[in-house]
């Protein structure tokens, strides 16, 4: 049965710790426990089971009643680790000699490592908060909910963190600590604390170190119980803190899995087989959080190896008295891992009507043979009900071996069979699948048409070439409904080329509407001239509504050689054409276009107006600007206004010095208009000659010259 992942990393960190006790003296260190406001008989038990587990620390002592060290019990030791406190107590509570014995041995060399609550000892002994440099205050240290976070590498230089990276736990965050000496730290590790948690947005210290006489110290603020305690990053952390407390130096390597994800954070340390059992009770409604560590596991297997062992677990659970409510859960996550080894135990699932549906969604992305088989057999034996859901599945697999099943079932007495087993052949696809529909689609009763006649235009996609048209074809010639019959008209018309082109002329001039607008849209995309070709015939005789659609098509296919054809109907009868063709011309026009423009811009009023003066500022062929710079001397005055504001509009920068000498434009219209142009594209170097021509001005016109000045001298 799989191991946790926890006990996985462990295994790699006591083969590391043995390979560094092969060079270094073992370290003698001991756990001070027996009293805390956390369940320390939970979690020091942990702490014991890690050091004795690394081979680094050949002696790890507990005693449950620090207060009765004295200087000769210490002296045995390198290290001491603290899962003890008195707290809320806050006063000195060791006799004299002990307080000497444990300040002595941290000043003459010894190490000193607390954790978490341990922190918040003896707020009231200076010395004491000298050498853990951090500790909890009443009145203002809090922490976080219980959640996962990543815990962040500060100090990427110093020996405890060297090879680690950032890494995710699940604990609690202490936040708000307090310095209450002037001992100085070192932030090593901190960790950022959100306010969706109750936290102070802000990083907080997570690991700090101290230097004490001799003596070395670290504050591991992680470690709430006893799940917190067995993810691998604290455990690194304990392991490698309390080796470089005791000998200034780090020999333990970083394990090579490491909780770098939210997910692994959530799961590391967990006994993976206990998680699975647990989740094996849930209920619909009730709390997830089981579920959500099996989750959690699943993300976090990335390997080949922990994923198959992970599946295995879930596909015996599959097998037993799980709740159907965890069964679907289980083959969910098994849809991300599982294999063809897992089939059976699913497959087993497929007759019960509970989980059934999740059984057959894991099945549709298990890949290889053993899933259809596993689904065809299931099919053979199901239920009318359950049967669709088979039949469904085997569609989504594509699973060609079942053609010849489904083909029986297009006969069916059940009309939702015979349509599902209709849809599954269309995702299938191929020639031996397309003549059965084809069949099926003639002789379909009414209700079941539009889904013999949606089979028929999946298979068709997939088939290709003249087969496909042909099955497009009857798909038109059959009783199916006008949005289907387009449909099936432009995939066919797509397949076609030069014949598709043609037959869409057809169409366009037709009565049907929705025909009409698939023939449209096809016309847009064809690729080659000969749809321009054809677009532009079919303006020769149109009536308005229709030339106002070609309009459209052609300025969406963006050909300047329709351009010809449509400037002529930018003076059309019509206002609606003459604004689909003025539209136009913004993106099939050429330089010819800019009069006929600019006339319908100064001649033409609201929509038509609008019109003209946006295609002029969109239009974008090569020699635009040169003939808006010959229209700058048209006789009539309306044209050169128009021609001022269609610089601005297209920011014709170039072109800034027509904007200048139409400052002395005879007619007072067109020079207010070239001020509110130079307004838009002059900079400060044209400044003096705006202001030299300024002295010309009077009236109305003078305003606006002072307003462009004012702007472009900011």
């Amino acid at each position: 049965m799989m191991r946790s992942i926890f006990w996985i990393c462990l295994a790699v960190a006591v083969i590391a710790c043995g390979t560094a006790a092969a060079k270094d003296a073992p370290l003698r260190v001991l756990v001070f426990s027996g009293l805390n406001n956390h369940d320390w008989k939970s979690t020091t038990p942990v702490l014991l089971d890690a050091l004795k587990k690394c081979g680094r620390f050949g002696v790890v002592d507990v005693t449950d009643d620090p207060g009765k060290c004295d200087a000769a019990q210490l002296a045995r030791y390198d290290v001491i680790v603290s899962n003890w406190t008195p707290y809320p107590r806050t006063a000195r509570e060791w006799s004299g000699a002990t307080e000497k014995a444990f300040l002595d041995f941290v000043r003459n060399g010894g190490g000193f490592l607390v954790i978490h609550a341990a922190a918040c000892t003896y707020q009231e002994w200076p010395e004491f908060q000298k050498v853990i440099g951090l500790t909890w205050q009443a009145d203002k240290t809090s922490h976080t909910h219980y959640s996962t976070f990543k815990v962040g590498v500060k100090d990427a230089k110093h020996p405890i963190v060297r090879g680690l990276t950032d890494f995710y736990t699940t604990d609690e965050l202490y936040q708000n600590m307090v310095c209450l000496t002037d001992n100085p730290f070192k932030v090593v590790f901190d960790a950022y604390s959100a306010k969706s948690v109750n936290g102070t947005e802000k990083n907080e210290p997570m690991l700090i170190t101290m230097q004490y006489g001799k003596g070395r110290a670290v504050n591991l603020m992680l470690g709430h119980d006893a799940p917190a305690m067995r993810n691998v990053g604290f455990q690194t952390l304990l392991l490698r803190g309390t080796e470089w407390a005791a000998s200034g130096r780090v020999t333990i390597p970083a394990p090579k899995d490491w909780p770098s994800s939210h997910a692994a954070g959530c799961v590391s340390g967990i006994d993976t087989a206990a998680a699975v059992e647990t989740a094996k009770s849930y209920r619909r409604n009730e709390d997830r959080a089981a579920l959500a560590v099996v989750e959690n596991l699943v993300a976090a297997a990335t390997s080949r190896k922990e994923g198959a062992a992970l599946a295995a677990l879930l596909a015996d659970a599959l097998k037993g008295d799980a709740t159907p409510d965890a069964k679907a859960l289980f083959c969910r996550e098994l849809g991300s891992i599982g294999t063809e080894r897992e089939v059976p135990a699913i497959a087993a699932l497929l007759s019960d009507e509970a989980v059934e549906p999740s059984a057959r969604r894991v099945l549709e992305q298990i890949s290889g043979d053993a899933a259809d088989r596993a689904l065809l057999d299931a099919l053979s034996q199901a239920s009318p009900k359950l049967a669709v859901g088979i039949i469904n599945s085997l569609g989504e697999r594509r699973t060609r071996g079942a053609v010849s099943v489904l083909v029986a079932r297009l006969n069916d007495t059940d009309p939702e069979i015979t349509t599902a087993s209709a849809a599954a052949l269309g995702k299938i696809g191929g020639k031996e699948c397309a003549a059965p529909l084809r069949e099926a689609l003639a002789k379909a009763p009414a209700e079941q048409r539009a889904a013999l006649a949606e089979a028929c235009m999946n298979c068709a996609a997939r088939l290709g070439g003249a087969e496909a048209g042909s099955l497009y074809k009857s798909i038109e010639d059959g009783e199916v409904d006008a949005p289907t019959r387009a449909a099936a008209w432009l995939a066919r018309a797509k397949l076609s080329g030069a014949a598709g082109v043609a037959g869409a002329a057809q169409s366009v001039q037709g009565q049907d509407r929705l025909l009409r607008e698939a023939a449209l849209h096809y016309l847009r995309e064809a690729p080659g001239p000969a749809a321009t070709h054809t677009l532009t015939g079919l303006l020769k005789n149109a009536e308005p509504g229709l030339s106002v659609l070609v309009l459209a098509a052609l300025s969406d296919r963006g050909d300047a050689k329709s351009s010809k054809e449509v400037l002529p109907l930018a003076g059309h009868a019509e206002e609606a054409v003459r604004i689909a063709a003025i539209k136009a011309l913004a993106r099939i026009g050429t330089a010819e276009a800019v009069p006929v423009l600019l006339e319908r811009a100064a001649h033409a009023e609201g929509t038509e107006r609008d019109a003209a003066r946006m295609s002029l500022d969109r239009l974008n062929t090569r020699g635009a600007n040169a003939a808006l710079k010959k229209s700058a001397t048209d006789k009539a005055p309306e044209l050169r206004m128009e021609t001022m504001r269609a610089l601005a509009g297209r920011k014709a920068v170039a072109l800034l010095d027509v904007a200048l000498n139409a400052t002395a434009d005879p007619d007072p219209r067109v020079r207010e208009e070239a001020w509110k142009t130079l307004r838009m594209l002059a900079d400060r170097k044209h400044l003096p000659v705006m202001q030299d021509r300024l002295k010309a001005t009077n009236g109305t016109e003078r305003a606006v010259a002072e307003e462009a000045i004012s702007a472009v001298a900011k």
